[in-house]
């Protein structure tokens, strides 16, 4: 007589409750896979295919993309650097003789290039009126342009232009800083001896816009010219 002997089955799957560390932690089996689950798998080549050529330029373009966008996110209109052409007007200067004294912050101007003169709007600052058609003359406005007189007539001068000015107001004057003969500048000093008041022009911010602001303040500090008897400042009455 046979005897039939039956076997225990085995399961060849792990249990699907997680056994326990014995310092307490609990150590996740159940998402293992058994063995006869990956003998149905494919088998993988061990070299890893490449990309088409296409792919990898697109793949590239991808990278790069992102890059570049990041780069050009910071210009900001308002934090971007000055206009390089205006930079370049700036940083070039034309020579001239004074030709005539307007007034305070006005001259007309023979360049050393030739031609006639151009009439030339000094920036960075105002001066009392004295010649406008429809303005009385202002106090302190003769002094101003007496002190200019001396200062520029017939005097050898540099024209600079400011990176963020206009290179002419709305009548058609030039819009310089005018460098005297010693290297200074004819807008500080007019604003340090009280000839003038610093002068912004639509919240333009200029270049030497400190440098008079902080002439002017030593001119009001001492009480020198429009800041004195008999304006003390106020040069409209």
């Amino acid at each position: 007589m046979r005897v039939t002997v039956e076997r225990p089955v085995v399961s060849t799957h792990r249990p699907l409750l997680s056994s326990v560390h014995p310092g307490g932690r609990v150590l996740a089996d159940a998402l293992t896979p058994t063995k006869a689950l990956m003998s149905t798998l494919p088998r993988c080549s061990a070299r890893s295919p490449r990309l088409p050529r296409t792919g990898t330029r697109i793949f590239a373009v991808c990278v790069a993309a992102p890059a570049v966008a990041a780069m050009l996110a910071g210009c900001d209109p308002l934090t971007a650097p000055p206009n390089l052409t205006h930079a370049a007007d700036a940083i070039s200067a034309t020579s001239g003789v004074v030709d005539r004294v307007i007034d305070g912050d006005t001259v007309d101007v023979r360049l050393s290039t030739g031609g006639d003169p151009v009439r030339v709007r000094i920036l960075g600052i105002d001066t009392p009126e004295t010649v406008h058609p429809d303005a009385p003359v202002q106090c302190w406005g003769p002094e101003a342009s007496a002190w200019a007189h001396q200062q520029l007539d017939g005097t050898t001068i540099t024209l600079t232009a400011d990176p963020v000015a206009d290179d002419t107001d709305r009548y058609g004057r030039l819009l310089r800083y005018v460098q005297l003969p010693d290297g200074s500048n004819y807008s500080v000093r007019a604003a340090e001896t009280g000839m003038a008041r610093a002068y912004i022009y639509q919240d333009q911010h200029l270049a030497e816009a400190a440098n008079i602001t902080a002439a002017q303040s030593t001119a009001q500090t001492n009480g020198a010219g429009l800041w004195g008897a008999p304006c003390f400042g106020d040069t409209a009455s």
